[in-house]
């Protein structure tokens, strides 16, 4: 920790992503991946509980008998509820969705730290706006020095690749100067909960993710990237 920030406090460029090049942020493919990888994560539970409610097309009631005029309401509370879980929480406790993760980066603030739990949430909703005028707030991503669309432009976050980002400058932006060690375990330990609830909760879709990291494994596909700081942030030390 001491040394993540003497690190941070010798070379303050690289604790500022408005410095990195482009090369640093995630692009449109590998975005695209995540997404795909998140659908298939999480899909597969809200079908079950819209089957549980008999909420899906042609289903006159659920499997306790319940009256479909409510229980297809409450099947859309659940799914609300449970994407917001999703990717609003992990996110915040995280800075990666498990699709986010497999496709190697993490969504950050401009500081290097994870996004709050309203930076989370914001995101979340401003993807909903950057879909609506037929996808260009997604399309922003092409064109922007940060590759950021709208929704990151309104959240403040950044799509960071993992080979980019350093984890001593990520972990010391997450620690405020003088916390604890009691502190930062029983932070750790709240953090390690959300995630291992967030796994078994999408447990269905997440047999369906591992079997595709399995197959893409034995396929030669998913190649370990490079340990050292790339080049182009290296010219941003001192």
């Amino acid at each position: 920790m001491t040394r993540g920030r003497a690190y941070g406090k010798a070379n303050p460029r690289l604790t500022d992503l408005e410095n990195y090049p482009t090369e640093a942020f995630a692009g449109a493919g590998r975005r695209l991946l995540a997404f795909v990888i998140d659908c298939v994560a999480v899909i597969p539970t809200m079908l079950i509980i819209a089957w549980i409610l008999g909420a899906l097309p042609g289903q006159e009631e659920g499997i306790f008998g319940l009256d479909p005029r409510y229980t297809k309401l409450a099947s859309k509370i659940a799914q609300f509820l449970l994407y917001d879980f999703y990717f609003v929480g992990m996110l915040h406790v995280w800075g990666r969705t498990w699709g986010v993760m497999l496709a190697r980066y993490s969504i950050v603030r401009r500081d290097l730290g994870k996004p709050t739990k309203g930076m989370a949430r914001g995101r979340y909703w401003a993807m909903v706006l950057s879909i609506v005028p037929l996808g260009l707030g997604l399309l922003w991503i092409f064109g922007h020095k940060q590759r950021r669309g709208w929704h990151d432009l309104m959240a403040g976050t950044y799509a960071v690749k993992r080979t980019h980002l350093i984890g001593d400058l990520a972990i010391v932006a997450d620690t405020p100067e003088g916390e604890s060690a009691q502190h930062r375990k029983e932070k750790h330990n709240s953090e390690l909960g959300i995630i291992v609830l967030n796994l078994l909760l999408f447990a269905p879709g997440m047999i369906l993710v591992g079997v595709g990291v399995y197959t893409a494994n034995k396929l030669g596909l998913m190649k370990p990237g490079p340990e050292e700081i790339p080049a182009s942030l290296q010219a941003l030390e001192g």
